[in-house]
């Protein structure tokens, strides 16, 4: 439900999510973490297990 939210509701702010769902605005945080679901300037982005490249910042 909280994901198909975020889809539909991009802009909401946690406390308004919060108060949808009756919960506190740190278990939707929590919840949102938990999912991988990032706050990315104004739109939420769901993370699709990308793994982030390690550089090697040394030189030989």
């Amino acid at each position: 439900m909280l994901r198909k939210d975020v889809e539909e509701n991009p802009e909401a702010r946690l406390i308004e999510r919060a108060r949808k769902f009756g919960v506190r605005a740190s278990a939707i945080c929590y919840a949102l973490k938990k999912m991988k679901i990032t706050r990315k300037k104004k739109n939420f982005v769901i993370e699709k297990g990308i793994e982030k490249k390690e550089y090697n910042t040394t030189k030989h």
